[in-house]
């Protein structure tokens, strides 16, 4: 049977997502993740139960967007989960065909996701998703010789030639510098976010509204992570800002940014938000991004010295009106790593 979540259901699900990704996840995280979600109809979750046992799921981030302008909802799908037990008795099918079905229902007008490669094929024959494209990964290295030596440790007595590259790496960012854009470090975002929500509404024609209340409760609450939050300011009005993480890998500090948003024809504070990020971030040996190439953020990256590395995520869509068929293509999307739940 397919059923909604119901309060209670929490421990199980748990238990079924360790049991499926060997990953363990805290009540505190999941109720974080679905119960306080600030956004109106979730948490979107749905069960299959046999005997009070509940053998798979399926779940949404359903999201308030703009969507050519137009507020609507769209939805990234989540935790896709069937016991090893379950397999073979077509319960992913069925959660999928229950998932469009409702999602349909409920006025969302597009899904999307992040899946695998060994998940994207069985997902789009059961949902009939598009393949949109990949998303981008954007670096910048400062300490190739500290990335290196995490594999190689013979090298690490020559981690001195990090610095004269790291020197020569942020020669370009060091030439910029603006006397109008002030950029600080802060805890929480103020109620001025969300007239920049609303300002920047036609920066992409998908884009998922970054109000104060989502803002806040994707990174400043966040029982996880630890992010740091910039923002930019001319004259006390707020003008865009940007979201970091850093986090230890094997032998060195990485670090992303998350995410960056300013109006789109202002590029100085573009430029300001990358050069400080940068800033931030100068005690790790390597900063990444996910990005749509074209958009004002990749390009913005790219003057600030980085590069295209890969495009490890497939963007996988499912169109759920048919009129919105403008929408159904890569470019239409403003990606970053804050779009995906597991960042």
């Amino acid at each position: 049977m397919i059923r909604p979540f119901e309060k209670g259901d929490e421990a199980q699900l748990n238990r079924l997502f360790k049991h499926v990704f060997d990953k363990d996840r805290s009540i505190e995280e999941f109720e974080w993740k679905y119960l306080k979600h600030p956004v109106k109809n979730n948490p979107w979750i749905l069960v299959y139960e046999e005997d009070g046992a509940i053998l798979g799921s399926i779940a949404l981030w359903v999201l308030d967007a703009y969507v050519k302008g137009e507020e609507r909802q769209i939805a990234l799908r989540c935790d896709t989960m069937v016991s090893p037990e379950a397999r073979g008795k077509g319960v992913y099918r069925q959660l999928n065909e229950a998932m469009l079905e409702r999602a349909k229902q409920d006025g969302i007008v597009y899904l999307y996701g992040f899946p695998s490669e060994q998940a994207k094929g069985p997902l789009m024959k059961q949902t009939g998703g598009k393949h949109l494209g990949e998303v981008s990964r954007m670096v910048a290295i400062y300490e190739p010789v500290s990335i290196l030596s995490g594999k190689l440790p013979l090298l690490k007595p020559f981690r001195l030639v990090d610095r004269i590259y790291r020197r020569r790496q942020t020669k370009v960012n060091r030439k910029f510098k603006s006397d109008i854009v002030e950029i600080s470090l802060v805890d929480v975002f103020d109620q001025r976010v969300d007239e920049l929500c609303e300002q920047t509404r036609n920066l992409s024609p998908v884009l998922v509204k970054r109000t104060k209340d989502y803002l806040n409760w994707r990174y400043a609450e966040h029982p996880i992570h630890d992010y740091q939050i910039l923002i930019a300011e001319k004259a006390g009005e707020l003008i865009g800002y940007t979201i970091l993480k850093t986090e230890p890998k094997n032998g060195f500090k990485a670090g992303a940014i998350v995410d960056m948003i300013a109006l789109p024809d202002d590029e100085e504070v573009w430029k300001a938000l990358a050069h400080q990020s940068v800033k931030q971030l100068s005690d790790c040996a390597l900063i990444q991004a996910w990005t749509i190439p074209e958009t004002m953020f990749a390009q913005t990256l790219e003057k600030a010295g980085f590069f295209e590395k890969d495009q490890p995520m497939p963007l996988v869509g499912n169109l759920l009106e048919e009129q919105r068929k403008s929408i159904h293509h890569m470019n239409a999307f403003y990606i970053t790593q804050g779009d995906v739940d597991s960042f």
